[in-house]
Parts: C-alpha cells; structure tokens; sequence
C-alpha cells in the first residue's frame, strides 16, 4: 500500500495482512486489513478518513497451503500476524478440521485477535511475554504441548521472524510439511510451520 499522498518522501509500500473480505452482500468488495501506528507511514494511514482513496496492490504474498483432507491444526499468531490465521482457521473448520490457535504478544496491549479466535475455534491459548494477560511466556513456549494434545498434523503461523525461527527450533519448520506425531520435541518433524510474514508497516 503507498503512503503519505501524492507528494511524499515515503516511496516504499507497506504491506500488510488480510484480515477478511466480504465478496456478496451488503460490503461486497469490502476488505480489511489491521494497521499499528508505529511510524509517519502507518501513521498517515490511520487519519484516513472514510472516502479517500488509497493506492493498493494485491493480493501478494504466498498463500496457505490447505491440507487435502480434514486434520487437527494449530495456529499461532505473534502479535498483528494473528489477524490472516482468522480467516484461514474459518476455511479449516468449513473443511471439517479441527482448530486451536495459541496467540501471543510482548504485552497485552500488543494482542490482537484474541476475541475473534475464540469466536472461531474451539481453543485459545494466549500468552503474553510479560504475563499481562494469558501465560507468561511465548507462543512457541506451548507451541509443543498444543501440538500433542491436539495431535496436530499441521502448524501454520504468522508473526515477527524471530518468532517464526523459534517455532522451528521448537518442533515447526518451513513451508509445505506436518507436524510429527511422536512425543517430545525432539521427537517432532522439523517440518511443521505453514509461514507467512506479518509485515508491521513503519
């Protein structure tokens, strides 16, 4: 997405997740997309006001790779990356799959989706790096015990890159693998994490 205008210095777009889109009814052609205000970018775009037109480009980015039949999942959303996994769980569940999504942030106040994954799936974890809400701790610190009790065939995540590193030493890896069956970390496939960057615009 472009920022700051027709006459700025900011020439970089800044990407952003999707949210959700509404194709029929009343909003067809409606999407959303969750904006942080962290720098002057982001910041321009949230004075927005309703009406004015944005430049946008997309959908880009490599999308989830469904599995073929029905199978247990966890999701695991670091911060704004749990927004894409809600739509995403929705079409896990339509397809017959069993969800839970484990979301964290470094704060509560940094949390975001908690509410819409509970609406959605049958369980949450949420942890915070602090303890200001959930567990103290981070997503992939339960990301193992959430793998075998769901007896999961597929982790997919969306969040900072640190975080996605450490799901990987935790017993998920890169793209286009399952989860392991057997118990224990070590005992896990190092080939369970569908990822995707959640790109935090500045």
């Amino acid at each position: 997405m472009g920022v700051g205008g027709d006459n700025t210095s900011m020439l970089l777009r800044r990407a952003f997740a999707l949210y959700g889109a509404t194709p029929t009814g009343d909003f067809a052609g409606t999407i959303q997309f969750v904006v942080a205000e962290h720098g002057p970018g982001t910041q321009w775009l949230v004075q927005r006001e309703a009406g004015q037109k944005l430049d946008l480009v997309g959908p880009l980015g490599t999308p989830f790779r469904l599995p073929k039949r029905a199978v247990p999942a966890v999701l695991v959303g670091g911060g704004y990356g749990t927004a894409p996994l809600i739509p995403l769980a929705q079409q896990l569940i339509e397809a017959g799959s069993d969800v839970e999504f484990i979301v964290g942030a470094s704060t509560a106040s940094r949390l975001f989706g908690e509410l819409a994954a509970k609406r959605v799936a049958g369980g949450v974890t949420v942890t915070t790096d602090d303890g200001s809400a959930g567990t103290r701790g981070r997503v992939t610190d339960v990301l193992p015990a959430a793998i075998q009790r769901t007896k999961a065939h597929v982790v997919y995540a969306c969040g900072p890159m640190a975080m996605l590193r450490r799901g990987r030493r935790r017993g998920a890896g890169p793209l286009g693998h399952r989860a392991g069956r057997r118990r224990g970390v070590d005992g896990l496939r190092r080939r369970g994490v569908h990822d995707l960057r959640a790109a935090g615009g500045r």
